[in-house]
């Protein structure tokens, strides 16, 4: 997958470097990484950690780049499937606290899509339960929930109930229909 975030584009999957083709310099960067939309050299200030693949990108109003996947672990903390990113450092914002559960048995949570329309973000893939920053409450929400962002907490009035994982998640411009 493919985002931009301010002059930065961010490409993102299941790798664990990246070659200058002009050069073939690799650099072990694993699962992430961004490229100057001017020069298209590799911005090495944006070296972020992961500990597992990267499924989905967006970028957040405010210029942040929210980044979910099948990970547990971004730059040495505990991220399980969804983190907020600085897209100039790689640094985590540690004021979004959100946080994803899957209480089945032998299910591991994976975000496989994102999608921002106004105030929200929705967010779909494998999972069972969703907890905001406000919140030290999880909500249940299978499979696909929604954060609004301007207070970066869970919606509870939009927790779906999908009897299996999302590959896709697409709203309406008004935010009322998925």
């Amino acid at each position: 997958m493919i985002q931009q975030v301010g002059n930065t584009v961010f490409t993102a999957g299941d790798f664990k470097y990246v070659e200058n083709a002009d050069t073939g310099e690799k650099v072990q960067q694993s699962y992430i990484a961004g490229y100057d939309v001017n020069t298209g050299e590799l911005v090495r200030t944006f070296m972020p950690t992961f500990n597992g693949q990267i499924k989905a990108l967006a970028a957040l109003p405010g210029g942040k780049l929210v980044v979910g996947g099948e990970f547990t672990q971004v730059n040495g903390e505990a991220h399980n499937g969804i983190v907020v990113l600085d897209p100039a450092t790689g640094a985590i914002d540690p004021s979004y606290k959100w946080n994803l559960e899957s209480r089945n048995a032998n299910t591991d949570v994976s975000i496989r899509s994102f999608d921002v329309q106004g105030n929200y973000l929705y967010i779909g893939g494998k999972f069972t339960h969703v907890k905001g920053s406000t919140s030290d409450t999880y909500a249940y929400s299978k499979n696909a929930a929604r954060f609004t962002l301007n207070n970066k907490s869970v919606d509870w009035n939009w927790r779906p109930n999908f009897n299996g994982s999302l590959t896709g998640i697409s709203a309406n411009e008004a935010g009322t229909d998925v």
